[in-house]
Formats: structure tokens, C-alpha cells, sequence
């Protein structure tokens, strides 16, 4: 196949076929946007029911504690990516029979993570608890029992993810939503019956969270007991799907450790030199970006296992045709938001914070949310990559140059630069890191091209961005700081975007097809 032939519209699999796998994706982009949604509203003020009834020092002692064996969950992290990859590609390549021997295997894997964690949590976590933890000599008790609810719902968590993985494989999001609004639920109403407890409400919290893992767990267990007939126990481990499967979650291992250390050794170098007020700033900066991003992860997650199960069938155009399409797609997305809140940062602060808005906030939340808009191109790369199996030099480049981003960090501050150089160093880093992944990706797959995505994908879609910020930019510009303004710049915003998206980052044939489901939806 010629790589200059890629389109939206374009796709090897008969009509039918693809116009149902395709319509497939939509409604599980629909199905997670929803549970992204009602989670976020019920979560924000699930947090502040939670910060009345337990007080500052004791929601403070829970985050605190809860964070602290949270960084444990590189092991599920790794887990739920290796996992997810092997029962997309097996149901591509060998059905349910090939399921079955992931299923089997990754759960020899979870009993000895499982173990592992145990071990290190009642060791060395205990041990950083009583001497390095600060917390009142009054809380420790309490302290205590939160830490091990805390261990033993990773433990559900960790268990559950064979069933989820299965569930993703199947492209099931509506359970996914599903399963994630009970889950909400439940925290709710934890939240609002605490203060009818008559014991200590941290330990009770504590235990109903955890109680909470137990319900996660059994809903995904009996669900996929139920319907995949794949999720059958037999005795004996595929020794060399173990090996494999072993060595996927090591490199995915690798490089979220890497991730993870570097946010936290930011946070430390921008504590060191700046003070908590800029954490707090950090802190409110990736709460928004969070929110944008959580559009960006639904579209993504729906559409990765048709790209790995396509990857596994031999169909390679169609796995980098929807890396092409969607590309895009996350990226307008998560522009439509993206310019609005850009634009009219400082009165979306006011209306959210009131006045209690740290320095520097605004400034970080306006480059933060660039560096995501750069970074919505990595999970289409990361998908195809991880379809292949060949994830070594990939996490290695991640891992080792999110780790150098702590010492330039560190260097940026000890000469004197501003806490915006940090962030602007942010968006440097992922820009190199996606050009060297591009260029990964066409090294283990011949049919990807860099040059031709970024003729196709990235050109197109900065005129776009440019374009889109004309119209916005003016109305920001000519109209008195007020809720109308916000509107009128979030609406234009909107409009410029889906207009220049029709114009500008659509083909001739892309748009036919766009004005054809148009005029379909409205005869319906």
C-alpha cells in the first residue's frame, strides 16, 4: 500500500464491516465520556463532603497514607497494559483459546505480584510509616489500620485486572461506564452517612473504601465469568505466554516508574526553590489539565483494541488508518476545550477559586495544557507499538528522557530561571520524545510513515489551530472580562474549530463522508 493513500475514510475491511467496527468505537467514546463526566461531578463534591466530615488533619493523614501505597501500583500499571495488549491481540490472532491462555497465565503473574507487594508494603511501608511519616502521635493507630485497608484494596485491584482487561478486549465500555459510576456511587454515599458513625470516621472510611475494591472486583469477576467463555481456570502456565507476557509488563514497568518519578522530582525541585505556594499552584494546573485530558484517554481507549486486534489479524493499513483518524480527532477535541480555557484562564480561576488563586497558577495551567495538546499524539503511537510487541527501545527513550527532565529542571531553578521555565521545558521534552517515538514506530512498522503523518496529521492540524484562534482571540481581546465573554469566546472557539476542521483537515472524499452521516442523522 502506498503510505500517501491514508484517510479518514479509507479502510481495507468490506463496508459493512467497517462501518460497524467504526460505529463501535463512537459508542464506547460516547459510553466513557458519560462516566467521565458524572465520575468528575460526583468525585468533586464527594471531596468536599469528605474534607467537612473527616477535617483537615485527618483528610490530610488519608491522602497522605492512600498516596503513599498508591506508588505500589507500578506493578498494576504495568499489569493492566500487558494484560489489555495480550487479550486484544490473542482474540485477533487465536480467539478465545488464545484468550484463555492469558487469562490463565496473567493470573500466575497477579498471585506473585500480589505477594510482592504484600511484602514490601508490611516492610519497608510500614517502616517509612512510624519513622518518617508526620503524623500525629494520637493518629498513629488510625494511621495504621488506613494503611492496611489501603494495601488490601491495590490487592482487589490488582485481581480484578485480568476481568477488566478482558472486558476492554471485548469492548465492553458500557460496563466499563458502568462499573466506574457505581464505583462513584458508592464513595457518595460513604462520604454523606460518615458522620452518622459513632467510631473513629478515618478508620471507618478507611474500611468502606475498601469494601468499595471488593464490590469493583466482584462486578468484573461475575461479569466476565458470565459472558466470555475464555475466563475458564485450568491448571499449568504457558511458560513461554508467561516469559512474554513477563517481559511486556517489565518495560511497561520501566517507563511508568520513569513517569511517575519525574512529576514527583519536579514537585520536590519546585518545593526546594519556590516554596509550597507553587506546589499548590502545580497542584490546581493538573487538576484542569486532568479534566481535559479525560476526553482525550476515553476517545483513545475505545479505539485501541480494534488497533491491536487489527494489528494481530495482518490488517496493518487499518490499524494505522484509525491511528491517522484518531490522531486527529483527540486533538481537536481536546482544542475545542483547550483554547477557552486558555483564553479565559484568570476568570475561570475566579469563578473556581474565588480569591485564593496561588501566583503563577494561570501562567501554568495555560503551558501544562499545551504540553497535553502535544502529548495526545502519544497514546496512538504507544497503541501500535505495544500491538507489536517490541516495546523495549520505546519505553527506554520515555523512561530515560522523562527521568532527565528532573535534573534540567533542577539546573533551569539553581540558575535563577522562573517556575515557568520548568513547564516550558515540559513542552520541549514532548515534542523530542514524539519525534523519536515516530521514528520507533517506522523501524517496527514498514507501513508507517513519519514524514506522512506529519504531512497529514500534525501540518494540517496547527493551520487549524492557528485559524481556530482568530475569531476567540478577538472577542478576548474586545469584550470586558465577564461570564457573557467566556461564553462568546467558548463558542467561537467551538465553531472555528469544527468549521476549519471541515475545511482545512479534511480531504474532499473525508468531507463527503462527514456531509453524508449529516444528512443520514437527519432523516432519522
Amino acid at each position: 500500500m502506498d503510505k500517501t493513500s491514508y484517510s479518514l475514510n479509507y479502510m481495507p475491511d468490506n463496508l459493512t464491516n467497517k462501518s460497524s467496527k467504526n460505529k463501535i468505537i463512537v459508542r464506547n467514546t460516547i459510553f466513557l465520556t458519560v462516566r467521565m463526566l458524572f465520575v468528575l461531578c460526583i468525585s468533586l463534591y464527594t471531596s468536599r463532603v469528605l474534607l467537612q466530615v473527616l477535617g483537615v488533619e485527618d483528610f490530610g493523614i488519608y491522602n497522605v497514607i492512600a498516596g503513599f501505597v498508591s506508588m505500589f501500583a507500578f506493578l498494576n500499571t504495568s499489569m493492566t497494559n500487558a494484560n489489555q495488549r495480550f487479550y486484544s491481540f490473542e482474540l485477533g490472532k487465536s480467539g478465545t483459546d488464545g484468550a484463555n491462555r492469558v487469562y490463565n497465565t496473567s493470573l500466575a503473574i497477579q498471585l506473585c505480584l500480589a505477594v510482592i507487594i504484600v511484602v514490601l508494603t508490611e516492610t519497608f511501608g510500614l517502616w517509612y510509616l512510624y519513622e518518617k511519616m508526620v503524623i500525629p502521635p494520637d493518629r498513629l493507630n488510625a494511621a495504621f489500620w488506613v494503611f492496611q485497608f489501603s494495601v488490601f484494596s491495590m490487592i482487589f485491584l490488582l485481581f480484578q485486572i485480568p476481568y477488566s482487561a478482558c472486558v476492554v478486549a471485548h469492548e465492553k465500555m458500557d460496563f466499563v461506564a458502568l462499573a466506574g459510576i457505581i464505583d462513584a456511587i458508592l464513595k457518595l454515599l460513604i462520604a454523606i452517612t460518615l458522620p452518622y458513625v459513632n467510631a473513629d470516621q478515618l478508620i471507618i472510611y478507611g474500611s468502606l473504601i475498601l469494601l468499595t475494591s471488593v464490590v469493583h472486583w466482584g462486578l468484573y469477576f461475575f461479569y466476565g465469568r458470565k459472558h466470555f467463555v475464555e475466563l475458564k481456570f485450568h491448571r499449568g502456565i504457558h511458560k513461554d505466554l508467561f516469559k512474554n507476557m513477563l517481559s511486556f509488563s517489565a518495560w511497561n514497568f520501566f517507563g511508568s516508574f520513569a513517569f511517575v518519578m519525574r512529576e514527583q522530582g519536579v514537585n520536590m525541585v519546585l518545593n526546594l526553590f519556590f516554596g509550597p505556594i507553587v506546589n499548590a499552584a502545580r497542584g490546581i494546573a493538573y487538576q484542569v489539565s486532568g479534566a481535559i485530558k479525560g476526553l482525550v484517554h476515553n476517545i483513545t481507549s475505545a479505539s485501541r483494541p480494534q488497533m491491536v486486534q487489527s494489528y494481530a489479524e495482518g490488517n496493518v493499513d487499518r490499524t494505522i488508518n484509525i491511528m491517522f483518524s484518531i490522531s486527529k480527532l483527540v486533538y481537536l477535541a481536546m482544542l475545542c476545550i483547550a483554547l477557552p480555557v486558555m483564553l479565559e484562564v484568570d476568570y475561570v480561576l475566579k469563578i473556581w477559586l474565588g480569591d485564593l488563586v496561588p501566583q503563577h497558577t494561570g501562567n501554568f495551567i495555560i503551558l501544562v495544557i499545551v504540553a497535553s495538546l502535544i502529548k495526545t499524539f502519544h497514546p496512538m503511537t504507544s497503541h501500535i507499538v505495544h500491538a507489536t510487541g517490541k516495546i523495549k527501545s520505546f519505553q527506554i527513550v520515555n523512561g530515560v528522557i522523562d527521568l532527565s527532565v528532573v535534573p534540567i529542571a533542577y539546573l533551569f531553578c539553581k540558575l535563577g530561571y522562573s517556575p515557568e521555565s520548568v513547564f516550558t521545558l515540559y513542552i520541549i521534552i514532548n515534542i523530542v520524545i514524539q519525534i523519536i517515538c515516530w521514528n520507533i514506530l517506522q523501524s517496527l512498522v514498514d507501513k508507517f510513515s513519519t514524514m506522512q503523518y506529519i504531512w497529514k496529521v500534525i501540518f494540517p492540524l496547527c493551520i487549524i489551530t492557528l485559524l481556530s484562534l482568530l475569531l476567540p482571540l478577538y472577542a478576548h481581546l474586545n469584550m470586558e472580562s465577564s461570564f457573557i465573554r467566556l461564553c462568546v469566546v467558548t463558542v467561537l472557539s467551538v465553531l472555528s474549530t469544527v468549521v476549519f476542521t471541515f475545511y482545512v483537515g479534511l480531504n474532499k472524499t473525508e468531507r463527503n463522508v462527514v456531509v453524508s452521516y449529516i444528512l443520514k442523522l437527519h432523516k432519522k
